[in-house]
């Protein structure tokens, strides 16, 4: 069973102590609730210090990350000593240790230095960005929203920045390779649209011939059908002259043929 509480009312740990204890809890995280009474502790700004280290250890980015974020009450300095409210009221309010972390981070890191993380070259800028991505889902509650936005932005330029000012030969060679990438991208996308194209030239292509072939046999059909309509009225005698009495006469006479 893991432990979430610790209660060490009248005793009197002293700094030495609250040395051991807060060493003790680094990576700790189960107990939420480290109870004690101040006056009898025997603690003081060096203690107290050391507890706030515990929740926030500022000395790099990293070691404030690797920091308690499960604790969220320490005897009473919750009320008495303003970086410890605040770093364990961060903990009481995020929904996961990591955003706790983020809030510190961006608390105790106003300028971060991105000197450390130059040895990865230019493989840990994506991490970079995706991590401000990831700060801007854990904006503090009670704070205006659209500030903390822009400040967020604001600080993921100047982090950019630093990359390519720290390493600017390898930011220009990047540069050109995703141009080169972005610019086969495109070529790849024209040359499907060209081929896209050609295959529909061919279709309609071979519909043409296929009209003009119709055509040609219609064509055909209709002269057969001259020629034949034609040779039926030699045979009748002739093409009627006109409507009503010139149709009256040519079949009189084609009558009177047949009788003669």
């Amino acid at each position: 069973m893991l432990l979430e509480s610790l209660y060490l009312h009248h005793v009197n740990l002293g700094d030495e102590g609250a040395l051991v204890l807060a060493d003790a809890l680094i990576g700790n995280k189960s107990l939420t609730s480290l109870r004690f009474h101040p006056n009898d502790s025997g603690i003081t700004d060096v203690g107290r210090a050391a507890f706030s280290n515990l929740l926030c250890d500022p000395s790099s980015v990293n070691n404030t990350y690797l920091s308690n974020h499960t604790i969220e009450k320490i005897g009473g300095y919750q009320s008495n000593l303003h970086d410890i409210a605040q770093f364990l009221r961060f903990n009481r309010l995020s929904r996961h240790p990591h955003e706790a972390a983020i809030w510190k981070i961006l608390k105790s890191h106003p300028d971060l230095d991105m000197e450390p993380f130059f040895q990865w070259k230019l493989k840990l800028l994506p991490v970079v960005t995706n991590w401000f991505r990831s700060a801007r889902s854990c904006l503090f509650p009670d704070r205006p929203k659209s500030m903390q936005r822009q400040t967020l932005q604001n600080r993921e330029l100047s982090a950019l920045y630093k990359f390519v000012r720290g390493m600017p030969s390898l930011a220009v060679i990047s540069y050109w390779q995703q141009f080169t990438v972005n610019a086969q991208a495109k070529r790849r996308r024209i040359d499907d649209v060209v081929r896209r194209l050609e295959d529909e030239r061919q279709r309609l292509e071979d519909e043409r011939r296929r009209l003009e072939d119709e055509r040609r046999r219609l064509d055909g059909e209709r002269s057969t059908l001259d020629y034949d309509e034609e040779a039926a009225w030699v045979r009748l005698g002739g093409r009627p002259t006109g409507e009503g009495e010139g149709s009256s006469d040519f079949f009189s006479g084609a009558k009177r043929r047949r009788q003669g």
